[in-house]
């Protein structure tokens, strides 16, 4: 019943869009190059070993992909950046660490899929999952020691030929790589080669990172190559790596005395890189007697701008305290200052915050003010306003589990009210999301943003919804609309997955775009996506058809089928032909053949 219910809502919503379509020039129309799957269940327990994957696809080779876990306040805990990804379906597991390998707390945390394209679009997407704790169970029979290797490596040598037969233009790629990854305390290290050779083209190394870890009570020592230092722990977390330049290397030291916790570090850019940013950091925490914690943070930044022949500092410290209320109340303060060459201004920023925090609600209450000069370029400040505001926030984190007739319930809200102090205009932003389940088969994901600054003024919203038939067919249903400028798009997505064992999956579903523009050039615009990907045995294949719809209708069709075999029991061979540009906007007389060898 449920299957020929969701037939007639596809069938209804395809006649809807013939029966309205309008003009739009293509310019203005554009396939949303992403898809994020909802990961079923969204929900796990790291420390009972669990880990949650999600799972994507992009319609056209990305020039960055980035992954970003956010934690309930907005910050960054873990972030993986690559470069060049090829088009395709893809998958990423996450085992509820931070940057630093550290399990991170219980509660609901955003993950974020941004891609950015070569016509410079960004495109992102995120899911709202819940780490918990689940109840411990009974103890089962301990089963026969299974031999650990603390080493593993893995690799790739790949490429391809593609051919363009009306243009005679021809194009091939190649790619070697090889990670490392050894993992016994208190030692861990991870290193990835990873290299691309596209034409003639200068090698891109942009894909190689490598770190390593001596970790022990009283000391962790992390160096690393094009991978993140972590953060600090105050209000305004003066030094966050994710504020710092990707291309860099750099090391950590934290050293626990006592009773005292003390941080250095230092980081160098690497590379040609804009900024060609150094600098390092050191931080001090103490615990007091009466439940108050003390620490005091200065950061030292480097840099070169366009305007000065050499480079520029930037200072910043702070000083910030926490007292314990109790009742799982907290009241927290810092004040800052900071010092820069560039603007030749130097300028204070206050904070005070109450926050608390129990198993299943968090909440914090804020009060900034950030001088008009304040500038510390690596902090990663609340709601991202970095100075010259002062104001309100507020962040809630609430996953009560079940509510009424709703399962897995849970609720993150986070907003700021701020004004300009040199011009009194208002900033704002309230981000609200929403997940819950009605019975064992059915789950949905609300979300809502509205934001407003100088430069940018949109609201947002999105609503998921994924059906489980049974343990073999799903299917999820989406909606979302942006207001920006102006410009109003609407994007309703419906995806059918069925999966078996030994990789028998397959993803078919639609997707329409509609858009409307204001201002001296009105206009409108329709585009309509059919997409079906998956595996079988040994097969793999992709499918793609896109009709955009202006004064004329333009179709682009696009097809990819390959071959995967296993060998050696760890090795893995696979060869495809595709035939198409994914980027086109009609379709293209144009040839790929590829092949790779994986382990």
């Amino acid at each position: 019943m449920n299957r020929w219910y969701l037939s007639f809502l596809i069938l209804a919503l395809l006649l809807g869009l013939f029966s309205s379509l309008a003009s739009a020039p293509a310019s203005l129309a554009a396939e949303e190059p992403l898809v994020l799957h909802r990961p079923s269940p969204a929900d796990f327990d790291p420390q009972a070993g669990e880990q949650l994957r999600i799972t994507y696809y992009l319609a056209e080779d990305a020039r960055t992909f980035t992954i970003q876990v956010k934690n309930f306040t907005g910050a960054v805990i873990r972030q993986e950046v690559v470069s060049d990804v090829k088009a395709g379906p893809g998958a990423w597991q996450w085992d509820g660490r931070d940057d630093r390998r550290q399990l991170v707390t219980e509660g609901q945390y955003q993950i974020f899929v941004i891609g950015d394209f070569s016509d410079d679009r960004r495109v992102t997407d995120f899911v709202l999952v819940t780490i918990v704790a689940r109840a411990a169970k009974a103890p089962a029979p301990p089963p026969m020691p299974v031999p650990i290797r603390p080493f593993r490596i893995s690799g790739e040598i790949s490429g391809y030929y593609r051919r363009n037969i009306d243009e005679q233009e021809e194009t091939y790629e190649g790619r070697v790589g090889v990670h490392a990854v050894y993992d016994k305390k208190p030692v861990a290290a991870d290193v990835n080669f990873y290299l691309i050779q596209r034409d003639r083209e200068e090698t891109n190394f942009d894909n190689c990172y490598a770190s390593f870890t001596y970790d022990r009570k009283e000391l962790t020592f992390l160096s690393v190559f094009r991978k993140s230092l972590g953060a600090f722990t105050d209000p305004f977390r003066l030094f966050d790596d994710v504020r710092t330049e990707y291309f860099k290397s750099g090391a950590r030291l934290d050293v626990h005395p006592g009773f005292l916790t003390v941080t250095g570090l230092g980081f160098a850019a690497e590379g040609d890189t804009f900024s060609e940013e150094k600098g390092y950091a050191t931080r001090v925490t103490v615990p007091l007697p009466g439940r108050i914690t003390l620490g005091s943070s200065f950061v030292s930044r480097y840099y070169k701008t366009a305007e000065f022949a050499n480079e520029v500092r930037n200072l910043a410290g702070e000083v910030d305290g926490v007292i314990v209320l109790g009742r799982g109340f907290s009241l927290a303060a810092e004040y800052a200052v900071s010092d820069d060459e560039e603007t030749d201004e130097s300028d204070m920023a206050g904070r005070v915050e109450l926050r608390y925090e129990r198993p299943r609600l968090k909440g914090i209450v804020g009060y900034q003010d950030l001088g008009e000069h304040f500038k510390a370029d690596l902090a990663y400040m609340s709601q991202q306003v970095t100075s010259d505001a002062r104001g309100i926030d507020g962040v809630l984190d609430y996953f009560p589990g079940r509510v009424w007739f709703m399962e897995r319930a849970g609720i993150l809200v986070r907003s700021f009210y701020y004004q300009r102090k040199s011009t009194f205009e208002n900033l704002y932003e309230v981000d609200a999301n929403a997940r819950f389940g009605i019975g064992p088969k059915d789950d949905f994901m609300l979300g809502f943003i509205d934001h407003k600054d100088e430069v940018s003024d949109y609201t947002s919203a999105r609503a998921r919804h994924l059906h489980r038939f049974t343990e073999r067919w799903s299917n999820e249903a989406s909606y979302a609309v942006n207001i920006s400028a102006g410009n109003t798009t609407h994007t309703v997505r419906e995806l059918v997955h069925y999966s078996r064992p030994l990789r028998r999956n397959i993803t078919g579903g639609v997707q329409w775009i509609n858009g409307r523009a204001e201002g001296r050039d009105p206009s409108r615009w329709n585009e309509l996506d059919l997409l079906i990907y998956g595996e079988w045995g040994g097969w793999f294949f992709e499918a793609e058809e896109r009709f955009l719809f202006d004064e004329r209708i333009g179709a682009n069709f696009f097809v990819k089928v390959g071959y995967r075999i296993e060998f050696l029991k760890r090795y893995q061979a696979e060869c495809y032909v595709a035939y198409g540009d994914r980027a086109s906007r009609e379709t293209s007389n144009t040839v790929e053949v590829g092949m790779g060898v994986y382990f």
